[in-house]
């Protein structure tokens, strides 16, 4: 199986030097555990290393502010937009109606079935315009919230996997978990995903501490326990060679 570099230092060594080309990686965890620093890093990295265009799909933030937040690791949103290596994609207006004001907005049709249809069309629009090979979506908890009905959720989510699958890019996507520890709750995204990341927080004789696991990664030998990371001044940085358990 062809591999992607992620370029994320020390977390490539965990699955066989990449993610499986062409397929969909779910990455979880809870607020300010780095998600969206992870796969923008992934999307710059991609561009920066290896001359792949991404696009990205911004569905939780402003997209504005997400570029200003991401200026501390040096990447230029603007710039990487300018010379046509990257768009971003924002639906995040539609996230925040109501369900009533979305039903009147278009017409009767259910919120999240709407906003698939929205992310598959733009991001396929978008993937062959820039001939992208990197697609991130960040989250898709932001517009399964509409939806209640777990039938509903799941359906809708593996038609979302689907379609980023058959773009042919590898491709992230996000999503948010109440409790990123060893003893959460599995959400049904997970067992969707072709492979699933999870940034976890453990509490060790007292010390909080910052860990990655790779839960799933059909199709890859990969390691399975929790190691250490840290968000630094250049971006997320996993320690491999260190356990935490």
């Amino acid at each position: 199986m062809e591999r992607v570099p992620t370029g994320i230092d020390g977390f490539d060594e965990l699955v066989e030097s990449g993610l499986p080309k062409g397929r969909c990686t779910l990455l979880c965890g809870g607020p300010g555990s780095g998600k969206t620093t992870f796969v923008i890093q992934f999307l710059v990295n991609g561009i920066e290393k290896h001359g792949e265009s991404g696009v990205f799909v911004p569905l939780a933030d402003d997209p504005a502010q997400t570029k200003d937040d991401m200026k501390r690791f040096e990447w230029d949103f603007e710039k990487l937009e300018k010379e046509s290596k990257l768009t971003v994609v924002d639906l995040s207006p539609m996230i925040c109606l109501t369900r009533e004001q979305f039903k009147k907005a278009v017409f009767g049709v259910q919120p999240p079935k709407f906003i698939v249809e929205g992310i598959s069309e733009s991001v396929k629009n978008q993937v062959k315009t820039l001939k992208a090979k990197r697609v991130v979506v960040d989250s898709f908890t932001s517009f399964m919230i509409h939806e209640p009905d777990l039938a509903e959720r799941r359906r809708e989510i593996a038609h979302l996997v689907k379609a980023l699958t058959e773009t042919g890019c590898t491709c992230l996507v996000t999503s948010e978990v109440r409790a990123a520890s060893l003893e959460r709750e599995f959400q049904v995204e997970e067992y969707l995903a072709q492979g699933v990341i999870l940034l976890e927080t453990i509490t060790k004789q007292d010390t909080v501490l910052r860990a990655i696991q790779v839960e799933k990664m059909r199709g890859t030998a990969h390691d399975t326990q929790p190691h250490p990371y840290a968000i630094t001044e250049r971006g997320i940085k996993v320690f491999p060679k260190e356990k935490i358990l």
